[in-house]
């Protein structure tokens, strides 16, 4: 099996040396194998999928394609991705190089697999709702209406760990929790901060959510999704920091790192100087936080997918619009690897002083 998938890489592969000159944009977020070999990004040229270990770019999918989402299956060697500009989502497999298709009925926005890639759900439509297929037969089986809400910016979701629930973020002041079998309205949380991104810790104990700074709730874990007359499913607010976008959390649940940006408008002598901007990772048990070298800015049109632990948890990876993708090693928090082929905005900053 090994083989087939080093196989199918290097026959992709000549596409990367064929492509133009031009250098894309990264638009669509990052995310890492399940087995941790490779890098994903969405770019305004397709999916690139670089090696972990050097980040050398090995394939590119569909550079005809805008890419905003990207999502790595979690057994195996699948990645999911949308066109832009369609109503489509594709599953690519890198160990057979077989490639599927998933149809909406509007733009396809985020796209999450259940924790056993059983299912494949997305936002889709200008806040219409959350679709889930199953992926073997490409079936849809379950629809969240979403027009009783006040959409306002992304139309995020996020898979529960268990499969049980689906928590949306994309409402004023608050999210909700859905049934991730029936689409049942679970458990609503209005807050008064705005509420953009939910991050579920692994173990399933926790709920991250981004907005104005970082908040995490406890779960209560002694609910079941077919029975919401127990109480609440969210529980207490347990952690706030005021800062910090794209939550990602450590694989044991114990950590979660975030990405800083100082804009350039705050400087306005230098509106090219990110240097204040940086990632960071935030132990819980200490409340304590170590800021990672580096330049980030906020210019891609995916702002939740900027920084992904690896799957074994001794590695962080970020994709920046200065065009660079960076790996860190979590425990020297030194970087260990470097790519630099991408467009940045700062090119925009130089092209339009």
């Amino acid at each position: 099996m090994k083989s087939l998938i080093f196989i199918v890489i290097f026959l992709l592969s000549v596409a990367v040396g064929a492509q133009s000159d031009t250098k894309p944009s990264i638009q669509g977020g990052l995310g890492w194998s399940a087995d941790g070999r490779f890098i994903a990004v969405g770019t305004t040229a397709g999916v690139h999928i670089h090696a972990s270990d050097n980040l050398e770019k090995l394939l590119v999918l569909d550079e005809t394609f805008y890419v905003k989402k990207i999502a790595w299956s979690n057994t195996d060697l699948r990645i999911a991705y949308e066109d832009s500009d369609g109503q489509s989502i594709y599953i690519y497999d890198a160990a057979t190089g077989q490639r599927s298709e998933l149809r909406g009925a509007g733009p396809i926005h985020d796209i999450g697999w259940s924790a056993t890639d059983t299912f494949i759900a997305a936002t889709v439509g200008y806040g219409g709702g959350i679709v889930t297929w199953r992926v073997e037969t490409g079936v849809e089986v379950m629809s969240v209406s979403l027009q009783a809400f006040h959409r306002i910016g992304s139309h995020v979701f996020e898979w529960g760990p268990d499969e049980k629930y689906l928590g949306y973020g994309g409402i004023v002041d608050g999210f909700a929790i859905f049934n991730a079998y029936t689409g049942q309205l679970f458990d609503l949380m209005w807050h008064r901060k705005y509420i953009n991104v939910l991050k579920w810790s692994p173990d399933g104990n926790l709920l991250a959510a981004e907005g104005n700074g970082l908040m995490i709730w406890q779960i209560n874990q002694q609910h079941h999704p077919h029975d919401a007359k127990e109480g609440r499913l969210i529980g207490d607010l347990l952690y706030e920091r005021p800062g910090g976008f794209g939550p990602t959390w450590h694989p044991d649940s114990s950590k979660i790192a975030y990405v800083v940006t100082v804009h350039p408008e705050q400087d306005p002598q230098d509106a090219s100087d990110f240097s204040g901007s940086h990632a960071a990772i935030w132990d819980l048990a200490s409340d304590t936080v170590v800021k990672l070298p580096g330049v980030f800015i906020r210019g891609t049109n995916n702002t939740w997918d900027v920084i992904e632990w690896s799957p074994d948890g001794s590695k962080l990876a970020s994709i920046s619009s200065d065009g660079r993708i960076v790996i860190w090693n979590t425990n020297t928090h030194k970087i260990v690897a470097e790519y630099a082929g991408y467009r940045s905005i700062l090119d925009y900053y130089a092209e339009n002083p």
